[in-house]
């Protein structure tokens, strides 16, 4: 038995009883072994409490960092964004049950250092969407909002999936971003049969300045390039 062994045992205790009526010899008897067997590897039940929201924060922060810090365009980061989550809420259900549920009862310095750990999950997620609508991937969005729609779906899913359920995080995670990425409209229903909606239009508009910007910016480089050689040569001359 080890800490993290007492934690996921704790933390599916705390889901089924909550964390006020869930006490030590609870958790010591699920685990079968005594109580002071439970001192041997943490303080209080304060501590064990602290620990879960540890462990999901750390999982939490070190994905999103990985995916907005990546060399992946922004529309690809965002779908693995969400893929993430979704399987990050239900590999650890037991965990982010009880990150959402039992917030009031951390330690007030713990209950500030998530909080401040949930903004920066934001941020980066923000991130992501304004890097996608600066580079034509994304239309023009309210992102503060974007971000709290696209991460509260993912929350959300702690409070209804159920592993005995149909569907798996894959399946799940697939119907978020056609929810994202297409809306609930059909194609034809939204656009009555006319073409490219005007927001699809305006990101192919920035994709082709973009595309057009940097191929400009080649040509005038090669330009330079000839314009050097052509002054060498007449040195040379």
């Amino acid at each position: 038995m080890d800490a993290q062994t007492i934690s996921d045992t704790a933390a599916q205790l705390f889901r089924e009883k909550g964390y006020r009526a869930t006490t030590l010899q609870d958790i010591a008897q699920a685990l079968g072994v005594s109580k002071g067997a439970i001192y041997h590897h943490c303080k209080s039940k304060d501590e064990i409490l602290c620990r879960i929201y540890d462990r999901v924060v750390r999982i939490a922060l070190g994905m999103v960092t990985e995916i907005a810090g990546s060399d992946l365009p922004p529309d690809e980061k965002m779908r693995r964004l969400i893929r993430g989550h979704v399987a990050l809420v239900v590999r650890e259900l037991p965990n982010i049950t009880v990150f959402f549920q039992e917030r009031p009862s951390l330690p007030p310095e713990h209950y500030a250092a998530v909080a401040r750990d949930q903004r920066e999950y934001d941020r980066r997620v923000g991130e992501i969407l304004e890097e996608g609508i600066a580079q034509g991937f994304f239309a023009e969005m309210d992102v503060p909002v974007a971000v709290r729609g696209i991460v509260g779906m993912c929350h959300w899913l702690y409070q209804w999936y159920r592993p005995s359920g149909p569907l798996g995080a894959a399946e799940i995670a697939d119907t978020f971003i056609k929810v994202v990425e297409q809306g609930y409209l059909r194609r034809d229903a939204a656009r009555g049969g006319s073409g490219p909606s005007a927001v699809e239009l305006a990101g192919r508009q920035r994709r082709l300045r973009r595309s057009l910007e940097e191929t400009v910016g080649a040509l005038r480089q090669q330009v330079a390039t000839f314009e050097a050689q052509l002054e060498e040569i007449g040195r040379c001359r």
